[in-house]
């Protein structure tokens, strides 16, 4: 992702990590999402080890108890946040017996503080059916950088099973944005079906700016080529008055390095479709676009669509100043 959406995720996710809202995180904003990232784990990992001799305590105490009995102290004595570090120290072998029985509501308040790459043998051992349960209720609440950071940490059978009761595809375009691996994220993509994936790229080009900036993200972070080129062949599929609103708000978010990766990986006829919209055709959209290739070394991302376009695009290139190669 580029500078501004990578950060905008990574802020928003440093905030969920230290219980307060966006805004009292904004003033990091000029860091780089790798150095928020980095952040985010060193407090997370300072807030746990914080206490970890208490959590290990309950849970080896845990143990001695049946699963019953553990669930029920657990739901009536312990704040979800606790359990969610108690989590991290217990053993594999009653995970199931202990997800069976918490209620499907304190299982998505405890997903809300784990820390997922934490407890990834614990999750996989959830039971599917418990776990969609859980994936609903978390989509009910539009706990969407929960999900997202789940992606990490669930199996491909999971994600196969909560992608089936995710109906919206608004919910799986954030869930993806909120994503922390692109290769994580291309496994969660290619585990759709190939009328879903259509489905959520035309969802995010024909909806929303917000929607758009979360769609051109989720097509440049997929690092697999043959599946980036099959989402940005849908993208050209959406109809012409929705690309051109989209070319227009790429440039004026800022988006143009992920509209970049985009037509790279484009198949040649959705390029020559994409050469004739209106907004390319704009002076100031075009030239938007040739400096963001140029200042980020990408030139060779444009020049496929610059080979469809017409001569008076390329005229008002020239006359620019930009070597069209």
């Amino acid at each position: 992702m580029s500078h501004d959406l990578a950060t905008r995720a990574e802020l928003t996710k440093l905030a969920r990590a230290l219980d307060t809202t966006e805004d009292r995180v904004a003033f990091l904003g000029s860091l780089e999402a790798a150095e928020i990232h980095e952040l985010r784990e060193a407090a997370s990992a300072t807030m746990h080890d914080r206490h970890r001799e208490l959590y290990q305590r309950i849970a080896k105490a845990s143990t001695l108890l049946p699963p019953a009995l553990c669930v029920r102290i657990a739901e009536r004595a312990f704040p979800p946040m606790i359990t969610s570090k108690v989590a991290a120290e217990i053993g594999t072998d009653r995970v199931g017996e202990f997800a069976k029985r918490l209620s499907v509501g304190y299982m998505a308040d405890v997903c809300v503080s784990i820390d997922p790459r934490k407890v990834r043998e614990l999750i996989s051992q959830v039971p599917v059916e418990r776990a969609t349960e859980v994936a609903r209720e978390l989509v009910d609440r539009e706990e969407y950088v929960t999900l997202g950071r789940m992606i990490d940490a669930a199996t491909e059978r999971l994600v196969r099973a909560a992608v089936a009761v995710i109906t919206s595809d608004v919910a799986l375009l954030w869930i993806a944005f909120y994503a922390e691996s692109e290769a994580h994220l291309t496994s969660a993509v290619r585990a759709l079906p190939a009328e879903r994936i259509r489905s959520v790229v035309h969802t995010a080009l024909t909806g929303t700016v917000e929607l758009h900036a979360a769609g051109l993200a989720l097509i440049a972070r997929v690092d697999d080529a043959e599946l980036r080129g099959t989402l940005a062949g849908h993208a050209a599929e959406v109809p012409a008055e929705a690309l051109d609103g989209l070319l227009r708000t790429v440039v004026r978010d800022g988006f143009e390095p992920e509209l970049l990766t985009v037509l790279a990986s484009m198949p040649e006829d959705a390029l020559r479709q994409l050469a004739t919209r209106d907004a390319l055709a704009d002076r100031d959209t075009l030239l938007a676009l040739a400096r963001a290739a140029e200042r980020g070394g990408h030139a060779d991302r444009l020049r496929p669509l610059l080979d469809h376009a017409g001569p008076e695009l390329r005229a008002t290139l020239t006359e620019a100043g930009f070597d069209l190669g």
